[in-house]
């Protein structure tokens, strides 16, 4: 599996803390059946854009690190970016803050409670730029949860949707549970990972795939957890085919999930 989202990097963000953190972060992910890991630490200040290279060194350490001790996996750059103007002058100054270090797929996040007003206009910016937009647990945002028609206009002109493995099981509680499901349904995810910050989430894809065996095709599976990330790794554009929202599919999944 190829996991697109973790804090993988130590000492770095609210992720790993140290080294042997981060070792057992890759040495979980590997036994989970991850192969390709992108590290994205947070960026959300100007000062954190200047200061980015030096996380591409960490990157490297740590993959040396791992190789050391046998731990099968490889170790991809990238950065999970507040979106506003700073980002799109990085971007314009050839920061490497892309998945991947290539010209295709910026990850964003957002803040839980709000959607900042000029979000869209970032995001167009960026795809002007021939940048695919992804945007990290959609599921988890208060204002998505309270109406997921709000994405409907996002993912029909091209934005890319990560949905973290946790929320299929209720890690961030019902309505991020539900929510995920409901964008399911609706073909609107692209990715599940595991936005691990810790060793305890870094298994976490591999339960998310046993959970989805029981809702979806094996073929969308490895299209959520492999082949898209493969055209992320190599800079390729992802495949999109979102439905229409449905409000019926929404208010059927509270029930079942909620009465369970």
């Amino acid at each position: 599996m190829i996991d697109i989202h973790s804090h993988v990097l130590p000492g770095v963000d609210d992720g790993s803390k140290s080294l042997e953190e981060s070792v057992e972060i890759c040495r979980r992910s590997a036994l989970s059946g991850t192969r390709i890991l992108f590290a994205t630490p947070h960026i959300d200040t100007p000062q954190q854009f200047e200061s980015f290279a030096p996380n591409l060194d960490l990157l490297e350490g740590l993959q040396r690190e791992i190789n050391k001790l046998g731990i099968e996996i490889t170790l991809m750059s990238g950065a999970e970016i507040f979106p506003s103007q700073h980002l799109i002058g990085a971007i314009d100054a050839g920061v490497p803050i892309t998945l991947a270090n290539r010209s295709g797929h910026v990850l964003l996040g957002l803040p839980m409670s709000s959607i900042p007003l000029d979000f869209e206009h970032v995001a167009f910016e960026l795809q002007a730029r021939g940048l695919s937009v992804i945007l990290a647990h959609p599921e988890r945002l208060i204002p998505i949860q309270q109406d997921p028609s709000i994405l409907h206009n996002w993912v029909t002109k091209g934005m890319l949707l990560q949905v973290n493995a946790g929320s299929l099981s209720g890690r961030y509680g019902h309505d991020a549970e539900v929510t995920a499901w409901v964008l399911l349904e609706h073909n609107w995810v692209h990715f599940v990972a595991s936005d691990a910050h810790s060793s305890r989430g870094a298994h976490s894809l591999a339960s998310a795939v046993q959970r989805l065996k029981n809702r979806i095709p094996d073929e969308d599976i490895e299209r959520l957890t492999v082949k898209n990330g493969e055209c992320v790794v190599d800079g390729l554009q992802v495949p999109s085919n979102p439905l229409d929202f449905s409000p019926t599919k929404r208010k059927t999944l509270w029930s079942r999930i909620w009465n369970r």
